[in-house]
């Protein structure tokens, strides 16, 4: 599976998402489902450690167009992104009050609207840069 056919068979893809870029060697993007049953989280997490690792040997081959076209992609996905991040985040804080959090937890849990647009920003700084 190519890295945009992979991308567009993520759950959170829409119509409205930018294309994947492919990247240099064709690798899948190797982006893990959250688990069925949240009892799997090591799994889960060994399964994204494990596509970081795959995502982080490609980008390491990759020369400098492709690499600041991801980045120019990770800023437009994050933009597109937002409303589902805001709605998973909002899921995240109740959740975490629920448990009892303290209130200075919770208010590093909190990811803005003008966290994700500095994010996004960032990635094309640097995607910018000579």
């Amino acid at each position: 599976m190519t890295p945009a056919e992979a991308f567009a068979a993520h759950p959170t893809t829409t119509a409205a998402s930018p294309p994947a870029p492919p990247l240099a060697d064709g690798a899948a993007s190797g982006a893990a489902e959250p688990p069925a049953d949240i009892a799997d989280i090591p799994g889960y997490m060994a399964r994204v450690g494990q596509a970081a690792r795959a995502a982080s040997a490609a980008m390491a081959r990759a020369g400098t167009a492709a690499k600041d076209e991801a980045l120019r992609f990770l800023a437009a996905r994050l933009r597109a992104a937002a409303p589902a991040l805001a709605e998973a985040n909002a899921r995240d804080l109740q959740a975490a009050r629920e448990k009892g959090l303290a209130g200075p937890l919770l208010d590093r849990l909190k990811l803005s609207p003008e966290a994700i647009a500095t994010v996004a920003e960032g990635c094309e700084q640097i995607a910018a840069m000579p």
